[in-house]
């Protein structure tokens, strides 16, 4: 399996987003905030690792393993793709937005659910 993009997406940029906000906006307003919160995982994530190789992912709070398991998520399900599969060649445009909503949507409830739970009795979920 390959990851797309082929490159760090920590300090990779695009020249074209600024011009295909109209268009995003048309397709799906929400695209662009959950584009952020998609890379702001993955950032988190990056960071985290450094913990976890010190100490141990145990020894992370809950919200942080749900930003590991979103992240992975997103790197294994969504950036990564097989160009030697019959279904992951390509991938429509309207598929990755909805891709990219639903592991954002995960990690939402996710956190609603780790909140919900500390406040009750504070018992851990992962």
């Amino acid at each position: 399996m390959k990851h797309f993009p082929s490159v760090n997406w920590f300090i990779s940029y695009s020249k074209y987003s600024q011009a295909l906000e109209t268009y995003y906006e048309k397709f799906d307003p929400d695209f662009i905030s959950i584009r952020t919160k998609a890379r702001e995982v993955l950032q988190r994530e990056d960071d985290l690792n450094e913990i976890v190789q010190l100490v141990g992912k145990d020894a992370l709070a809950e919200t942080d393993k749900i930003i590991l398991e979103t992240a992975k998520l997103l790197r294994e399900d969504y950036l990564a793709q097989n160009a030697f599969s019959p279904y992951d060649k390509f991938c429509p445009f309207y598929k990755s937005v909805w891709m990219m909503c639903n592991i954002i949507h995960f990690n939402t409830l996710a956190n609603q659910t780790v909140e919900r739970a500390a406040a009750s009795d504070g018992q851990k979920i992962t």
